[in-house]
């Protein structure tokens, strides 16, 4: 039975979420912390609640979209189903709502602890926006796509949110340049993240949809493909990764100019995404836009495997 709550959290997910805010902590934020001999503001047990909150949210998230596409799901994936057969409908959504509850409640309980309770209304805004994507921004076209890469947008910039807000008074008013230098590269590395998480996720979710496109048709769901047509998505999903590796180019031959990001981006980023747009042109069954959305998955994680670049670096 435990395997089944697993797969119905996305277990994989969640640990790429965590991964992603972990690599950011230790390495962007620590190695330039280190280097003007600081040590972060926020504790590790407050981080630890911080990425437990995200978590358990996503989680939360996760199993409601379970629970409404229970129709969707039994035309596109029917051997992956699981709530309305190994889990009841009743529990599941007993258990996104304990979830993005408890993940509330931690969200709260950091941004207390840093004096910044406005904050938690993040986390609100988070769960009531993952609760209307469920009920019916799905049935719009481009801004489903759009709230979900979005919200994964969001998941590199909590640990530079949460560190630079925990910064005491004192700090703040005695700025060294340093500390400021040090701040502004850790921004525009978060920053970097983020628009690399929003631009991958929400070309995942276009080939996710050609790849649903049967399901999706027959619920009356108003996605890309469906809307505008498969070869325009094909186009539509190979202009996105044109433009990230436009931005990528563009980010080595002005800011990472050493061999080793060069190499690693352009081996590990750059080329699998080059070989995506070969699979695209081959492909011609929805399982075959899966397949490649797999290899984005994969890319995305390469694309985390950056940040030990730079810890290695510094």
């Amino acid at each position: 039975m435990i395997k089944y709550y697993l797969k119905l959290i996305r277990y994989q997910n969640l640990l790429i979420i965590l991964f992603t805010m972990l690599c950011i902590r230790y390495c962007i934020i620590y190695p330039y912390y280190n280097k003007i001999e600081l040590n972060f503001f926020l504790s590790d047990l407050n981080f630890f609640f911080l990425a437990l909150a995200i978590v358990l949210i996503a989680a939360g998230g996760y199993v409601y979209n379970d629970f409404f596409d229970i129709k969707t799901d039994s035309i596109n994936h029917p051997k992956d189903m699981i709530v309305g057969i190994h889990i009841s409908r009743k529990k599941a959504l007993l258990l996104s709502n304990l979830l993005s509850f408890i993940g509330l409640l931690f969200g709260t309980y950091v941004s207390y602890k840093i004096n910044h309770l406005k904050l938690s209304l993040i986390f609100v805004a988070v769960v009531f926006t993952l609760w209307i994507y469920t009920w019916f921004l799905k049935k719009y076209v481009v801004i489903s796509n759009f709230t979900i890469a979005t919200l994964t947008a969001l998941v590199p910039f909590y640990p530079f949110l949460y560190e630079i807000l925990s910064m005491p008074e004192f700090y703040v008013k005695h700025l060294s340049t340093s500390l400021s230098l040090a701040i502004n590269n850790i921004f525009y590395f978060s920053l970097s993240y983020s628009i690399f998480a929003f631009l991958t996720t929400f070309l995942r979710e276009i080939l996710k949809d050609i790849s649903d496109f049967e399901g999706d048709i027959q619920t009356v769901k108003n996605t890309i493909p469906i809307v505008f047509g498969v070869k325009f998505a094909k186009f539509l999903s190979i202009f996105l990764i044109i433009t990230i590796i436009t931005l990528l180019l563009y980010i080595l031959f002005n800011y990472l100019k050493d061999f080793t990001s060069f190499a690693y981006i352009t081996l590990l980023i750059i080329l699998p995404f080059l070989y995506c747009i070969y699979k695209m042109y081959k492909a011609n069954k929805n399982s075959d836009f899966y397949k490649i959305s797999q290899i984005v998955k994969v890319i995305m994680l390469l694309g985390l495997g950056y940040s030990f670049v730079v810890f290695f670096k510094l």
